[in-house]
């Protein structure tokens, strides 16, 4: 009984600690905010959306006269009743937009692209990656997020429309079990969206197991927070206020709300690959950690390779706060740099940098009782305590001359 109830303790503390990690980073990383800014951001990025997936699917013969099909079923599954004003004004705004010269379609992108840079700024904000991508592989991803949506989600209504011709789901009707099994349809959208999202929009890896946990769970929380949000709305006294304009700011709530599931799930999504020593610092200096941090990435680089995630975790105990720190000092000396296989590797060589460089640049100082803990670095023990004992001048060795040899390979 003394096994099974130390257990449920650990179970207990277990499901405090992540749900303690969770409520932290959801007002640390200011989510609101950032929800907030998405629905904005949103708000202008809707017409342009629209308008791109009318030229996308006109130019794909198979998927002619699809448009309003899509339409109709996303404002049926995934935004709650009385969205029909909605969608008739957004209608017209994007008929209009689809007789814009050149440069009117290419503010139109545009403006859906800053939607996309906002949303990539939060995700990197909660997995605390500080450098996002740049160039062609940022251009890809947004690229094939605004051209590879509108295909799949009218090959996903085709497919539909072929199952419901087949002889045996038309059997199936007879049972009244046709209008159930298509109506996981937008369920399994959801969940292949939101999956997506998290695997692909921050510029770090994430493990898919990981991302298709936070895609199922968005979706539970999607389905369940329409729901409220219809119930809410129909016995609200909205309409009797703003009459026929009630639309807009019920409109503009539900995006709101889930954005705000959307990057409360992402912070789940996070929290799961995280380990509780992450969370509570055993007081190394961060000197020592960046030092162990460029000495992995020193010795991964004389074999060719680059470094991920978790080696990184194995080797260093960095908490949230300490690897935003050292990582962000590290990338403004050039010393860090990210694959697009979204691992690390060496930025410079260190010949020309010194411990008294990382040291200038890292808040806190070195206690000489915490020093003994670098013993897995050899050499680097040394000049740290001759430079407590002594001063600066013991902190002008090279990285590259500390770490060279077997004294600082971490394995």
């Amino acid at each position: 009984m003394e096994g099974g109830g130390s257990m449920l303790a650990r179970i207990y503390a277990d499901i405090r600690w992540f749900l303690g990690q969770i409520g932290e980073q959801f007002v640390e990383n200011g989510l609101l905010n950032s929800a907030a800014a998405l629905t904005y951001t949103t708000l202008f990025a809707v017409v342009p959306l629209m308008t791109v997936g009318y030229v996308i699917l006109s130019v794909l013969p198979a998927f002619s006269g699809v448009s309003e099909q899509i339409q109709n079923f996303v404002f049926d599954n995934f935004v709650p009743e009385s969205s029909a004003l909605i969608q008739d004004t957004l209608n017209d705004f994007a008929s209009q937009a689809r007789g814009l010269t050149l440069a009117g379609v290419a503010f139109l992108i545009i403006t859906a692209f800053l939607m996309l840079v906002t949303m990539e700024q939060a995700f990197n904000r909660i997995w605390q990656v500080t450098q996002p991508r740049r160039g062609l592989p940022r251009f890809l991803v947004y690229w094939g997020v605004l051209t590879c949506g509108p295909p799949l989600l009218a090959a996903g209504l085709l497919i539909s429309s072929y199952l419901i011709s087949l002889p045996l789901v038309s059997d199936i009707d007879a049972f009244g079990l046709r209008e159930t099994l298509l109506g996981f349809v937008p369920v399994l959208f959801s969940v292949a969206g939101f999956t997506i999202l998290y695997y692909a929009m921050p510029n770090c890896h994430v493990p898919f197991r990981h991302a298709l946990v936070g895609g199922v769970l968005t979706m539970l929380l999607f389905e369940g927070a329409k729901w409220v949000f219809a119930e809410v709305v129909s016995n609200s006294s909205m309409a009797l206020i703003y009459g026929t304009f009630a639309a807009v700011p019920l409109f503009l709530t539900w995006i709101y709300l889930v954005w705000a599931l959307i990057l409360a799930s992402a912070i789940f999504v996070r929290t799961l690959a995280l380990e509780r020593g992450e969370t509570e610092s055993d007081g190394e200096p961060l000197l020592v950690k960046a030092a162990r941090v460029l000495n992995l990435l020193y010795q991964a680089h004389m074999r060719g390779e680059a470094v991920t995630d978790a080696q990184i975790t194995k080797v260093v105990n960095l908490t949230r706060e300490e690897r935003r720190v050292v990582f962000g000092v590290l990338e403004q000396m050039n010393l860090l740099s990210h694959t697009d296989q979204k691992e690390h590797a060496l930025g410079r060589n260190l010949k020309s940098v010194t411990l008294w460089d990382l040291y200038q640049r890292l808040p806190g100082g070195l206690e000489p009782d915490l020093i003994v803990t670098t013993d897995d670095l050899g050499r680097l023990c040394v000049p740290l305590k001759d430079f407590v004992d002594f001063g600066a001048d013991h902190l002008s060795k090279s990285l590259d001359e500390l770490f060279a040899g077997p004294a600082g390979d971490p394995a």
